[in-house]
């Protein structure tokens, strides 16, 4: 397959869009319960829809494997990978969190705000930065058909931070220096995952736990890239096989494979770029806020609850948020990492001098220095790239 970057430098187009493109499906999808309720869900996942239901996240986790594996690969310590991972990821959803409690929450909740802002639940949303997932805030959203919930979407957190925690420890215990061993050991795991779960939890929906391995399949793939072709029939029939591996009970995991290169074939096509939506990575920022907008369509036009309405709602909202977020929040952040990857190296360097000492080894002064020294700055081509990782 070719590179995330073509011969000239430039990133193609293809990530950019697809990643934007999942984000408006999941967000399409959410019509269902939000409009209409989870019986409505229920039925949808027990639908024919279902296996084009089942492709979107998975898609979405084997696209992030894709990527992130190149940022491994360029980086070249294990402390600096999980810095960038950091600073991509949580400041967003801080601000995300902070706004849906701090303002959402306090112009539509049914209590007084001096309640509401010293409630318990609403210091217990902030918990949400961290990964640990609360969906309520106190008296928001309450009597709507997805009742009480301010964003679902939050679900996917935790398991997108075991994916990197799964790539750190892989790559520290050797395992993902070696693609051979690394491909067997996500090909097992597509094997045997199915018959690991109970039924129950697989018969309705993806699992977190078949999106890590969809996550590690885009790895793999990201691995193996120069020697597997990029071709419209082999992406026609992963496409048919994964499809069907999610229309049957319990062969989840054996579609996450074909879903990834369905995945990457599109994301490696040089899509036309389209200024006003991809002058830059929205599709976190929509992902983070549509749900939250689209209960607040529904809070606001409780008789009006068409899911083509409360999806134009979201779409429109979210996406300005999404520039807001992008340009006010992420990438100025972005635009600061040598800086901050600076600290870490030091806080690094300090950790591990200090559990030297703590071993009896002592650390000459020499090599601490040595190691807390910042990197250079990654030149302005390679800034560019990590943007979107």
């Amino acid at each position: 397959m070719q590179s995330v970057i073509d011969a000239q430098g430039r990133r193609t187009s293809g990530f950019d869009l697809m990643r934007l493109a999942l984000a408006v499906c999941v967000l399409t999808f959410h019509t269902v319960s939000v409009c209409y309720g989870e019986e409505a869900n229920f039925q949808a996942w027990k639908s024919d829809w279902r296996p084009i239901i089942y492709l979107m996240l998975p898609m979405f986790f084997a696209l992030s494997g894709y990527l992130v594996a190149g940022s491994l690969e360029r980086t070249t310590q294990i402390h600096r990978f999980i810095g960038l991972r950091a600073i991509r990821i949580l400041p967003a959803l801080a601000v995300e969190t902070l706004l849906c409690a701090v303002i959402l929450g306090a112009l539509v909740t049914t209590l007084p705000l001096g309640e509401y802002f010293t409630n318990p639940g609403f210091f217990a949303y902030f918990l949400n930065i961290l990964g640990i997932i609360h969906y309520e805030l106190p008296g928001v959203f309450v009597g709507l058909p997805t009742d009480g919930i301010v964003n679902v979407s939050l679900w996917t957190v935790p398991y997108e931070l075991e994916c990197y925690l799964a790539l750190v420890l892989l790559f520290v215990f050797g395992v993902a220096k070696h693609r051979y061993v690394m491909a067997a050991l996500v090909l097992l795991a597509c094997l045997v995952g199915p018959y690991l779960l109970e039924v129950p939890q697989y018969l309705v929906r993806p699992t977190g736990d078949m999106l890590v391995v969809s996550f590690l399949c885009g790895v793999c793939i990201y691995q193996f890239r120069e020697m597997i072709p990029h071709h419209w029939s082999l992406m026609v029939a992963s496409l048919v096989i994964a499809l069907v591996m999610f229309s049957t009970h319990g062969h989840n995991y054996w579609g996450a494979p074909f879903a990834a290169y369905v995945t990457v074939y599109f994301g490696l096509l040089k899509a036309p770029k389209l200024p006003a939506v991809m002058s830059g990575d929205y599709s976190y920022g929509l992902y983070l806020f549509a749900f939250p907008m689209q209960q607040l369509y529904v809070h606001l036009f409780p008789d009006a609850r068409i899911w083509y309405l409360n999806a134009l709602f979201a779409i429109v909202l979210g996406m300005a948020y999404a520039a807001f977020s992008w340009h006010v929040v992420e990438k100025p952040i972005m635009a600061r990492r040598n800086s901050i990857l600076g600290a870490v190296d030091t806080a690094a360097a300090n950790v591990a001098a200090f559990i030297r000492r703590l071993l009896g080894f002592g650390v000459p002064q020499s090599a601490a220095d040595g190691f807390a020294k910042a990197e250079a700055p990654l030149p302005a081509e390679e800034q560019k790239r990590q943007e979107h990782r």
